[in-house]
């Protein structure tokens, strides 16, 4: 490469046959010059392969001195080495190394010797230039890796051998990776991601250039929290003290570079917590301390997939595990809890998609449910199943709206059939009907809508869609009883109480005239002190009757209604009259009195 045996040659003009013994001795790289194209005269062609086809091409300037060279080194028609020469030396070589029909190498030489080289990437940039030293041994590199038109990999030599390779990625002019080598093998690098001039990272590699220690600061806060240890090349241990106490809060093992164990300490009280097992490099096991009590009370099983498979929990912390979770494919399917802690796990929770849709309590004698609630696709509760004497039939149910209770119905005698409603709106109780004889029919209603009344309650015996009897409470209180006894849908009796829930008066239709005709007046033992009847239907009293101790003691009687009476009787102790008086005059004054 670095001959000059045409710089020592005088061609005598016309002596073809030294022209092709010169030639013989070109077998160098591809040239390309234009001026040396058109001066076919002074050059030398040779079919080297004898096939009909030239493959080198040697031209001389006036004095026979060589002045460039091309070579079809691959024989495929096309010149892919082109030398250039000065004085008969040659101080330029560019050739086209993988025949795509473009120069992508550049040497330049002095006095024969190779000081410099590029290389020319497919966009016609140079992405690498090697200085050479006097020795043609390698001084400094530079590499554009990215292809950006950037150099960003230095590379500097002694004796041709690397001993220093710097790296500018974001290629703003400052360095953020140093390697150091010797013998050709690293020894340490130093990474400086955010220019800071605090390395980030730093490796240390043994004597045959494998890493042993690597430190890191992923924070960037100036100080290394992680630490991995290697053999033969490969990672065994990483350490991280992420509170940087100089105690490690996590530790990983690895097994042939995968990871075999991590522990972790999450509290930072210097006890690990957080257990992980693996095989393979995959996840096999979690265990942890979540009360951190030194004792393990979370278990995780993971299938081949890394999803999770089941988890144990002692929720308690009291030794014992109380929940179960159990997963196909990484997504929930149940959960089953023992609330009690007596080893039985009466409450599980099933779900779909990751959501709960129902719930079901066991009873431990029945092992049948002893409550079941249904959830909608928000896991909003839908409706509830309740076995409420535990003898392992559901008796009560429960249905909801927006999470808000709407309905209850209930089998109060368990013969299979419902004999119980309840209405409720905004979780407050507006309608409760029953069916207290158990055929069917529900003829007792509660009503609570009443503004005036806690609550009201109907009752339609005869079942004929009209309520016959009612029954109005105050906080619990009845204070007032209509009745219609004989079904004609008219009121015939009512009964009025005070706050104590005695009977003070009453009103009923003694006639069975459809008209509320005698008014009843009570003490506080509900024994009669006063009746007035209205026999003429006007709303006003024409006869009056009073009592002692609940006996009948005097009647007074209007008969000519005109608001005051004009006859009285007097009764004795066993309720038998003693005596009569009349008003004929109606003037007030009795005129006739008769006497028992």
């Amino acid at each position: 490469m670095h001959s000059n045996t045409f710089s020592k040659i005088s061609l005598p003009s016309g002596s073809i046959l030294l022209w092709f013994v010169l030639f013989q001795l070109f077998l160098g790289t591809v040239l390309y010059d234009t001026s040396m194209a058109s001066n076919q005269d002074n050059c030398i062609q040779k079919d080297t392969l004898k096939n009909g086809k030239i493959d080198q091409i040697a031209c001389f300037d006036t004095n026979h001195t060589i002045q460039s060279l091309k070579i079809d080194s691959n024989h495929d028609g096309v010149f892919n080495r082109f030398q250039y020469y000065q004085k008969g030396q040659v101080v330029r070589i560019e050739e086209d190394r993988d025949f795509d029909g473009h120069i992508d190498c550049r040497d330049y030489l002095e006095n024969g010797k190779r000081v410099r080289q590029e290389r020319i990437n497919g966009q016609d940039h140079i992405d690498q230039i090697t200085l050479f030293d006097k020795n043609e041994k390698p001084l400094f590199m530079k590499k554009d890796t990215s292809g950006s038109g950037q150099f960003d990999s230095f590379f500097d030599f002694k004796d041709g051998v690397l001993i220093l390779k710097t790296s500018d990625p974001d290629e703003n002019g400052k360095m953020n990776e140093w390697i150091t080598f010797k013998d050709l093998r690293p020894v340490e690098r130093k990474l400086d991601k955010n220019e800071d001039h605090i390395f980030e990272t730093l490796v240390y590699y043994n004597e045959q250039g494998l890493p042993e220690k690597s430190m890191h600061d992923h924070d960037m806060d100036g100080k290394h929290e992680v630490f991995r240890y290697y053999e033969h090349g490969q990672i065994i241990k990483q350490e991280k003290d992420m509170n940087l106490d100089t105690t490690p809060d996590q530790i990983t093992v690895f097994e042939n570079s995968m990871v075999s164990e991590n522990k972790l300490d999450t509290n930072f009280d210097g006890l690990f917590d957080d257990f992980l097992t693996y095989h393979q490099g995959k996840l096999k096991q979690r265990t942890k301390d979540m009360n951190h009590d030194g004792k393990l009370d979370f278990f995780c099983d993971y299938d081949n997939d890394e999803q999770i498979k089941e988890i144990q929990e002692d929720t308690r912390y009291k030794g014992q595990i109380d929940r179960k979770k159990e997963f196909v494919n990484g997504h929930l399917q149940k959960i089953v809890d023992d609330h009690n802690l007596d080893n039985f796990f009466e409450t599980m929770s099933y779900f779909k998609n990751n959501k709960m849709y129902l719930q079901t309590t066991l009873h431990k004698v029945t092992q049948k449910p002893e409550m079941n609630i249904y959830f909608n696709s928000n896991e909003t509760k839908e409706r509830v199943e309740i076995d409420s004497t535990g003898n392992g039939t559901i008796d009560t149910w429960q249905y909801y709206k927006d999470n808000q209770l709407t309905k209850l119905t209930k089998d109060e005698n368990h013969d299979g059939h419902i004999d119980l409603e309840i209405f409720y709106k905004n979780n407050k109780k507006q309608k409760q009907m029953k069916d207290s004889d158990n055929d069917g029919f529900f003829e007792t209603c509660q009503d609570f809508t009443y503004p005036q009344w806690s609550m009201v309650m109907k009752q339609d015996f005869n079942q004929d869609g009209h309520e016959d009897f009612y029954y109005y409470y105050t906080d619990g209180i009845l204070r007032q009883k209509e009745m219609d006894e004989d079904y004609d849908h008219q009121v015939d009796y009512i009964e009025y109480y005070n706050e104590a829930g005695h009977l003070i008066k009453s009103i009923e239709d003694e006639a069975h005239s459809g008209k509320l005709d005698l008014t009843w007046y009570y003490d506080d033992s509900e024994l009669p002190v006063r009746a007035e009847k209205d026999t003429n239907n006007d709303h006003s009293p024409d006869i009056w009757f009073y009592y002692q101790e609940g006996r009948i003691v005097s009647v007074e009687e209007d008969s000519n209604y005109d608001g005051k009476p004009d006859i009285w009787e007097m009764y004795d102790a066993s309720e038998t009259m003693i005596h009569r008086k009349k008003d004929i005059d109606f003037d007030g004054i009795a005129d006739i009195v008769f006497q028992s």
